[in-house]
């Protein structure tokens, strides 16, 4: 019989590869992509995943433009990142680049990750692997709502190596 520690040792654990605070900014300092212009935001008052739009400031444009409060409430935001037609376009953009998706897949899991990626190209136009940004915490209710699921894996800063 296998000793449980030997296990948990080789296990998967809840939140295993969640980033951990550091007080200084050295953890996102990455001479390649710049990423520590890009996570310093990130880090301000521990909050990773509960930004609000109003503190991204290419988002404050176009509300301002827009004359809306709230990014969710843009018709741009509705437009490109909820209504099912704009995704399910996307969706098989995504497949001719991915390959298909198997059958147990649940198509709503694939749909709000293809928002989320809509979204990112849509505020900051273009993202490499290592320059990941959290999107705004309304933004990613409101795309959540529109296609649930059971299970959410959050923000993951881009692991060394990828």
């Amino acid at each position: 019989m296998e000793d449980d520690s030997d296990y948990d040792e080789f296990s998967v654990q809840p939140y295993m590869y969640e980033p951990e605070f550091s007080d200084s900014q050295s953890d996102f300092s990455d001479s390649d992509s710049g990423s520590e212009d890009n996570f310093a935001d990130a880090q301000d008052d521990h909050r990773i995943e509960c930004k609000c739009c109003t503190e991204y400031p290419e988002l404050m444009e176009r509300m301002d433009e827009a004359g809306v409060k709230c990014i969710t409430e843009h018709t741009g935001f509705k437009a490109n990142c909820l209504h099912p037609d704009v995704i399910e376009v996307s969706f098989y953009e995504f497949l001719d680049v991915n390959g298909p998706i198997g059958d147990e897949e649940p198509i709503h899991e694939v749909y709000r990750y293809i928002s989320y990626r809509r979204l990112a190209r849509w505020i900051w136009h273009r993202l490499s692997k290592k320059d990941r940004r959290p999107l705004p915490s309304c933004a990613v209710a409101a795309i959540r709502q529109r296609f649930p699921s059971d299970s959410y894996i959050g923000f993951c800063f881009a692991r060394d190596g990828n």
